[in-house]
């Protein structure tokens, strides 16, 4: 039996949790209401605090909804970055065009 340790460059990394402004609050929602849907929402970069936005999200979020069944995987396009595509436990596969203006005010009081 060998006694030969292999060392690791992982062994002495510790994570730390992520800073309040780099995530987002109240994105719990019950399973039955996201059954076949997913939405999209505008993300601040990770690497600097955007100033004047809001990290709780809406109680009511426009779902994109076209499977009717849960939607497994959604992906951008690596060409085009209007376009998502993503698809469902229906063997269906949607492509979606999401225009930019849809989140104009996002983040502003009573929008």
């Amino acid at each position: 039996m060998s006694r030969f340790v292999r060392a690791s460059k992982y062994r002495h990394v510790f994570g730390q949790p992520a800073k309040k402004e780099h995530g987002l609050e109240n994105a719990a929602h019950s399973p039955s209401c996201l059954y076949g849907a997913f939405a999209i929402v505008p993300l601040p970069s990770p690497f600097n605090a955007t100033p004047g936005f809001t990290y709780k999200l809406p109680d009511s979020l426009p779902l994109a909804r076209s499977h009717t069944a849960p939607v497994l995987d959604t992906d951008w396009s690596p060409h085009n970055d209007r376009v998502v595509a993503s698809g469902g436990e229906d063997g269906k596969v949607m492509i979606w065009k999401v225009d930019p203006n849809t989140f104009d005010g996002w983040g502003l009081e009573g929008a």
